[in-house]
């Protein structure tokens, strides 16, 4: 499951790097957000990844992993243990599991 997170990693920043040439000069350097701009939003979320963009990056890069049931979830780690306090397996548990008895999602 490591090489698909790696594979749309590599699909996000090749994607970002060409929008944001078809929009400026391509320069020597270019800037890539690290999981969004997750110094100032939690990591690999949309508003990490629209900060990213109000922060003038170049692209953006996150990690994605498939869950059970062929969902997509956007998730640094294969289990949700760091980021939501509980420890879940995105490649063995559906998108479902990873709501609470609340109906509150965690945050992937």
């Amino acid at each position: 499951m490591k090489t698909l997170s790696v594979v749309h990693r590599a699909v996000l920043f090749l994607l970002s790097c060409l929008a944001a040439t078809q929009t400026q000069p391509l320069s020597a350097q270019v800037i890539v957000a690290h999981r969004g701009a997750s110094q100032d939003a939690p990591e690999n979320t949309i508003a990490a990844f629209k900060e990213a963009w109000a922060q003038n990056a170049d692209g953006i890069e996150g990690d994605f992993y498939v869950t059970k049931d062929q969902q997509i979830v956007c998730i640094h780690d294969a289990n949700t243990e760091r980021t939501a306090g509980r420890k879940l397996e995105v490649a063995n548990s559906t998108l479902a599991d990873k709501t609470s008895s609340r109906g509150h999602g965690i945050r992937l």
